[in-house]
């Protein structure tokens, strides 16, 4: 993990800080940005940039600034879009956000300082595929923890406990998905290492978490919908 987890750290800090600023100098609803709607793309998207480009680096830490704000633009975009349907926003704006940096990062040298670019051609996965008991445990906390690109099993633990301190459900929610992540890379033949290290099960655990909103938030998302982005039911 290039700059360590405290350098990753205070690039979620500073991301999620840029983030909610933003929402309020745009006049965001309070509701949203005190239920963290508005900063935790900008969080996201300030810790993709430490993983992908380097967070020793000064263009890294500018451009994930001005990528956490940029994001939090786009945030209030996709909600107003999508409130035709009633649908949240969940990590899409991350998602668009972080795929534009990932595909035009290595056309720019001064933002992508290592020589290889992030994608590779699709080829057959390599390694062994039997899992021992450590890789299953490691895997089961890392599913988890790459929700924000940490591989670490104990990053995942914390994220977890966490989990389970906003709502038992959602916690709940997280440990079966990750074990259906496991589950699914066994069956399919996955590499131990990419299975310990939560490559293969980060999805489902994440799906999982979504599914499972917390009644304040959920209600609080649909009245700012319709009066912080100025859609009207």
């Amino acid at each position: 993990m290039r700059g360590g987890l405290g350098g990753v750290g205070l690039y979620g800090l500073a991301g999620t800080a840029a983030g909610t600023a933003t929402a309020r100098l745009l006049g965001v609803d309070r509701d949203r940005i005190t239920a963290g709607l508005e900063g935790f793309n900008a969080c996201l998207v300030a810790v993709g940039c430490a993983v992908l480009l380097g967070a020793r680096h000064l263009s890294t830490a500018l451009l994930a600034l001005a990528a956490a704000a940029l994001v939090t633009v786009l945030t209030a975009a996709v909600a107003r879009l999508l409130a035709t349907w009633q649908l949240p926003t969940f990590t899409l704006p991350f998602c668009m956000t972080a795929s534009a940096l990932t595909i035009a990062a290595p056309g720019f040298p001064r933002i992508r300082h290592e020589d290889a670019g992030p994608a590779a051609l699709p080829r057959a996965a390599d390694g062994p595929g039997s899992l021992t008991f450590s890789d299953l445990w490691h895997g089961f906390f890392a599913n988890i923890g790459q929700i924000f690109f940490m591989p670490q099993w104990y990053v995942g633990l914390i994220f977890l406990l966490g989990l389970f301190l906003a709502g038992r459900r959602a916690g709940v929610l997280a440990c079966v998905g990750s074990v259906v992540g496991l589950l699914t890379a066994w069956a399919l033949g996955t590499p131990a290492e990419q299975v310990a290290e939560g490559v293969a099960g980060q999805g489902v655990s994440l799906g999982s978490v979504r599914i499972s909103p917390r009644r304040p938030v959920r209600c609080i998302a649909r009245r700012s919908i319709s009066r912080g982005l100025g859609v009207r039911g």
